[in-house]
Order: C-alpha cells, then sequence, then structure tokens
C-alpha cells in the first residue's frame, strides 16, 4: 500500500508522506482479529467490513510525527470512511 499511497500522493507533492501513510495504515493488518478475518471464506452475505485496521497506523503516526502525524492520522484512520 505504500507504493500505491506514495503515487497517488505525488501529484501533489507528497510521495514520500503518502508511502508512509499507506505503510501504516498496513501495519494494522497484522492484528490477530485482522488475520482472522482475511483468511476466513466470505461470500456475499456475510461479508462485512472486516475488523479495524487504520486505527493502529492512525496512532503509530501521531507518536512518530507528532503535528504531522495527526494530520496524516486524518488520512490513515478517515480514508475507508468516505472522506475522500
Amino acid at each position: 500500500m505504500g507504493e500505491r499511497a506514495g503515487a497517488f500522493a505525488a501529484v501533489f507533492g507528497a510521495a514520500r508522506v503518502g508511502h508512509v501513510m499507506g505503510v501504516l495504515h498496513d501495519i494494522g493488518k497484522h492484528s490477530q482479529a485482522y488475520q482472522r478475518y482475511i483468511r476466513t471464506p466470505q461470500t456475499s452475505e456475510t461479508k462485512a467490513s472486516g475488523p479495524d485496521h487504520s486505527t493502529a497506523g492512525a496512532k503509530e503516526a501521531v507518536c512518530l510525527y507528532g503535528a504531522l502525524g495527526r494530520l496524516m492520522g486524518f488520512g490513515i484512520a478517515g480514508h475507508h470512511s468516505g472522506l475522500m
């Protein structure tokens, strides 16, 4: 996800920040709950949005980058919620 996010952000000169945001977004996918979700076969009737996987990365952005991390966190946590 880092490369893809970086490519999108490159359009407005923020490729590096976009790349980091993509990587941080994906750290939440390493949780046991998310791993269990992606390994369980889903049907169109049972498929849900799955467990949260973006909050962990948003929190880590704040820890690593302070004020900039707060801004990054909005994009990391909010991109699945229709903000884009």
